[in-house]
């Protein structure tokens, strides 16, 4: 019984959460063919994208994994080497932020840097590598951005 409360005490008052989201896209039909001669082709399209989240404490991390065999936009993900296209792991305090992974981020309301994913456009011009961010009052913010990515 003395377990059994202190297991009921340690999930209600956890710092961790582990969030999956799953969704499946399917399509079956024609699409004109990009020729001069306009003609209708087959187009069918099988995409599956699962968002893993785990956040303990002041830890994140987040993967997206991908299966499609054709997918709507962009080249097929089939094999197993394919299947993690983003990832990112981050490390948040009241001043210091660090972030590895694919960045997604945002400054000076976008006018200066803005990165992000969009997965129903297939747009994505986010960079892999490392954001160091620290800020020692409200008004002031100390960045750092380095890696690089593929458009």
């Amino acid at each position: 019984m003395i377990r059994l409360f202190f297991l009921l005490l340690g999930l209600v008052f956890s710092q961790e959460s582990l969030t999956f989201n799953y969704q499946s896209q399917y399509g079956n039909g024609t699409n004109i063919n990009d020729t001069s001669n306009q003609e209708e082709v087959p187009y069918n399209y099988f995409e599956n994208l699962l968002d893993i989240n785990f956040n303990y404490n002041n830890l994140f991390f987040y993967t997206q994994l991908e299966y499609s065999n054709s997918p709507i936009y962009g080249y097929d993900r089939t094999k197993i080497k394919d299947l993690s296209n983003t990832y990112t792991l981050e490390y948040s305090d009241s001043k210091i932020t660090l972030k590895y992974g694919h960045i997604q981020t945002l400054y000076g309301y976008g006018l200066m840097i803005n990165m992000f994913q969009d997965q129903t456009a297939d747009f994505d011009n986010r960079i892999k590598g490392l954001e160091f961010m620290y800020s020692p009052y409200d008004i002031l913010d100390i960045f750092y951005i380095h890696g690089s990515g593929d458009y």
